[in-house]
């Protein structure tokens, strides 16, 4: 109960700052959460995105006041056709927005028809993954360790492989992007399960077999199943 009332009093503090710096025809409103869509003249956006990310916000804690300042992670689109409709400029500012959630990227993000593209494919990437672990291909390949004393076999590690459509993409071209968006875990646990069948596999052809490493995310090892 503390902890929602205190949230909710930053909340508020945003509202009356937004409420004070937005002139005429511009606007906000609340996405839900501590997401807002604010809707500006240019010639203000620079001015005003300084002012989001130096907001004081005081609560208390402990019978003491605690000051801090709130920052923004930012999506920005610029409307380029007065025909567009709201809905398509916010979504476009949302495109802008995940720009922002990539590891070591910028909190200020811009739409560029190069991040619509980016977007554009990994939404293709999240529709098809599913299908290709589940038609076979998705594939495991195995990186051999050996002991360099006596040039020996001593394990191996397994590293996942898409044939997608005919071209085999990179791991840093998907890995990434299922990591930030939970799929990563749909992936992890079929190497998983890849390897123990292939262990398997050898174990009944009376093969020595060696240990396999197995790559878990983190965002893996943090699910709670």
């Amino acid at each position: 109960r503390v902890v929602f009332v205190k949230g909710n009093h930053v909340l508020y503090t945003v509202v009356d700052v937004l409420n004070s710096i937005l002139k005429g025809d511009e606007f906000f409103c609340s996405m839900g959460g501590d997401n807002f869509f604010v809707f500006l003249r240019k010639a203000n956006l620079q001015k005003n995105i300084d002012i989001l990310n130096n907001i004081k916000c005081t609560i208390e804690a402990n019978d003491k006041d605690v000051i801090f300042t709130i920052s923004f992670r930012m999506g920005i689109y610029e409307i380029e056709n007065d025909m567009i409709s709201g809905y398509r400029a916010r979504e476009n500012a949302s495109i802008a927005f995940s720009m922002t959630r990539i590891p070591n990227s910028p909190y200020i993000s811009y739409l560029t028809p190069q991040k619509k593209e980016i977007h554009e494919l990994r939404k293709t990437l999240e529709i098809d993954l599913k299908p290709a672990l589940q038609n076979g291909d998705f594939f495991i390949k195995l990186q051999p360790k050996v002991n360099l004393n006596n040039y020996t076999l001593v394990g191996a590690e397994a590293l996942s492989r898409w044939n997608r459509n005919g071209e085999f993409l990179p791991p840093l071209s998907f890995i990434p992007h299922f990591e930030q968006n939970g799929m990563i875990v749909d992936i992890d646990f079929f190497v998983l399960d890849s390897v123990c069948k292939l262990i398997r596999k050898w174990l009944d052809k009376g093969l020595n077999v060696v240990p396999i490493s197995v790559n878990f995310s983190k965002i893996t090892l943090e699910s709670y199943d």
